[in-house]
């Protein structure tokens, strides 16, 4: 039976993210946007100095997922101020869960 697993993402695998992030988003969303705009949206969201902030951030957290040993995805979960909707004040958001 495969297992499910979590690891927390360090600034010390910050380009395995960036890398993973850039890869899925291009999967996903090449198909409507045209390569000047996945680039343009790559410069904005999944710089170096971007995920370090990010990861870095005291209420985030940036996990690896991974399928047995192979890494499938990855999982970010804000909460408080990094918390994009602002009227669920109480809630979790997940983003970046793709496999």
């Amino acid at each position: 039976m495969s297992q499910i697993t979590f690891k927390k993402v360090g600034l010390d695998n910050v380009n395995i993210l960036q890398n993973l992030a850039i890869e899925t988003f291009r999967q996903t969303f090449s198909h409507d946007n045209s390569e000047e705009q996945l680039q343009a949206f790559f410069n904005e969201s999944y710089t170096l100095p971007v995920l370090k902030s990010e990861i870095t951030h005291a209420e985030s957290d940036t996990y690896f997922v991974y399928l047995d040993t192979d890494l499938v995805g990855y999982l970010k979960v804000n909460w408080g101020s990094q918390q994009t909707e602002k009227n669920l004040i109480k809630h979790l958001k997940f983003k970046g869960f793709i496999f």
